[in-house]
């Protein structure tokens, strides 16, 4: 089984070694636990934008007999 050290989150090493000193583990984990509860509010903020406004789309095909093109002023001749 893989311990928490081994796992590759920037800080989680720092926040579970035992030969650190106790303040600096509380920091971490702290600053984990800070970082984790912003990451968790805005997905959920994300998430409740995208559930509360739905999208509906219509498209409406007009289809002509002539289709008019006209020259345009910013097309140049290359010689």
């Amino acid at each position: 089984m893989m311990s928490l050290a081994q796992v590759n989150i920037s800080g989680l090493r720092a926040a579970t070694d035992e030969s650190r000193h106790r303040h600096r583990r509380l920091i971490w984990v702290f600053l984990l636990t800070a970082c984790f509860a912003v990451m968790v509010a805005q997905i959920t903020d994300r998430v409740r934008h995208f559930l509360s406004e739905p999208v509906s789309v219509q498209v409406r095909v007009e289809r002509t007999a002539v289709l008019l093109i006209r020259p345009s002023p910013f097309v140049t001749k290359i010689d």
